[in-house]
């Protein structure tokens, strides 16, 4: 026999799903400590999975976004009644498709009264409610992205797995051709010595010199508060409410090998192999000895140490001799490594 019901409070958590799914039962204090009128309603036709003679039809009816001690829940069986607020207990279980719904439709926005009513309204379809009419703007289109979202969870920037090189003091930036880094929400992990500045989909990293010679930077998708293992809240006589949440936070690993400071010593001497102190070397990048970095006398003992320079290649060449000798414009090229 068909019961239409005007003003049921809607809980959540289908006790089709909560059968061979549950994992473990421990009564804790679990109370319902708010109901808020989003503003928005809906209308359709619900059935109880485990009785389906038991049919539910709604009209008008408000969504309405429930809290828990836990955070915000939400609810199915639309069938039932919510049997007070207090004296649940609660139980872990697996609601993986459930709590990407509602990371995408609610956890990972600002969290509207809109948002609620969109992730609610999904959690429903998904549980075989037939809504035939609803208030909620944009309701399609924005389900269509969710599913979108939902879809390329599991993808990860382009860059994942692989093992970047950087010299101490330079910057790198990747950008991921799988679009999916800005995605990306949850703990990140930045070693000692780098520093990491993310912009859409792009991934910028500088070395300093007390960087680790090899480390691994690591980011998570999904958001902290999200992580975990979904709680049903349940009593009997009354609605189930889930507190949903997901076990994979969806990380992705880049290694980051630094190079160190590296020193080039110079030396002069002349024909008889004695020490000439007084010399100038220009050190440069390139080859034709454009941009120099700096110019380097040589001490009284002949040499002259040029410190805190980049794993690369230099170029170097005599830029003033004492009047006695001859400048040599020989331009020589070595490695900092």
């Amino acid at each position: 026999m068909r019961k239409k019901l005007k003003s049921i409070v809607m809980i959540f958590a289908s006790i089709l799903l909560c059968g061979s799914n549950m994992l473990s039962t421990v009564t804790i204090k679990a109370n319902v400590t708010k109901l808020e009128d989003t503003g928005y309603w809906h209308s359709g036709q619900a059935h109880n999975p485990d009785n389906p003679a038991q049919t539910a039809w709604f009209d008008h009816q408000k969504i309405e976004k429930i809290h828990v001690e836990q955070g915000v829940g939400v609810c199915s069986e639309p069938w039932e009644v919510i049997n007070g607020w207090s004296g649940y207990s609660t139980s872990y279980s697996d609601k993986e498709h459930i709590a990407k719904i509602w990371y995408y439709a609610y956890v990972n926005t600002n969290q509207s009264k809109w948002n609620y009513a969109v992730g609610q309204l999904m959690v429903w379809e998904y549980l075989g409610y037939k809504p035939t009419d609803h208030n909620i703007p944009n309701y399609e289109k924005r389900k269509a992205e969710v599913n979108t979202m939902i879809k390329n969870m599991k993808k990860r920037p382009s860059f994942n797995g692989e093992t970047v090189t950087l010299n101490a003091g330079e910057s790198i930036t990747l950008t991921d051709t799988n679009n999916v880094l800005q995605d990306f929400k949850g703990k990140e992990s930045i070693p000692k010595g780098l520093s990491v500045k993310r912009s859409g989909n792009k991934l910028t990293i500088t070395a300093s010199s007390k960087a680790n010679d090899n480390s691994t930077y690591s980011l998570d998708k999904i958001k902290p508060e999200m992580i975990g293992q979904s709680i049903v809240h349940r009593k009997p006589g009354g609605q189930d409410i889930i507190k949903p949440m997901l076990l994979d936070p969806g990380t992705f690993k880049l290694k980051i090998q630094v190079n160190k400071y590296g020193a080039l010593k110079i030396t002069k001497q002349d024909e008889d192999g004695n020490m000439v102190p007084n010399t100038s070397f220009k050190v440069s990048k390139n080859a034709d000895m454009s941009s120099p970095i700096g110019t380097y006398k040589t001490g009284s003992d002949g040499t002259v140490t040029v410190n805190d320079l980049a794993p690369s290649t230099y170029y170097v060449q005599e830029s003033a001799v004492p009047n006695h000798l001859i400048l040599d414009k020989t331009i020589h090229k070595v490695s900092v490594s």
